[in-house]
């Protein structure tokens, strides 16, 4: 599966979100995915979370000049959320969730029309 090309929203989280990172800081990734339809049947290929250091790898074009650098001084990581448990964990207010809906726009490193209304309508994950 392609993560880029299925991948709906993409954010800079953890540190550097919230304006708490140093230059040893590593650039922390949280995002939504849609696999593609053959990942909703069977049991062969599901994804409910991306989460390895190497897949992350792919994002690297989509970062900022200055976090392309702290991860040539550190390390690119972080987790893509398929879909459903993306919504699920948001629902549930999870805050590690709500910090992709309601981060800056200036941390969203992608965005598809349906990364777009999942942020739109964020405030339904909120009780």
């Amino acid at each position: 599966m392609n993560l880029t090309e299925h991948t709906i929203l993409l954010t800079v989280a953890g540190s550097r979100a919230h304006g708490l990172h140093t230059d040893d800081s590593d650039v922390d990734l949280k995002g939504v995915l849609i696999p593609p339809a053959h990942f909703f049947h069977g049991f062969r290929n599901q994804v409910d979370q991306v989460d390895d250091n190497t897949q992350m790898q792919c994002f690297h074009p989509l970062l900022n000049s200055q976090e392309r650098a702290a991860c040539a001084r550190t390390k690119l990581e972080g987790s893509i959320y398929e879909i459903r448990k993306f919504v699920k964990l948001a629902s549930d207010c999870n805050p590690n969730l709500l910090e992709v809906l309601y981060c800056r726009d200036s941390e969203v490193r992608k965005i598809t029309p349906l990364g777009e209304a999942l942020r739109q309508n964020r405030d339904l994950c909120l009780s």
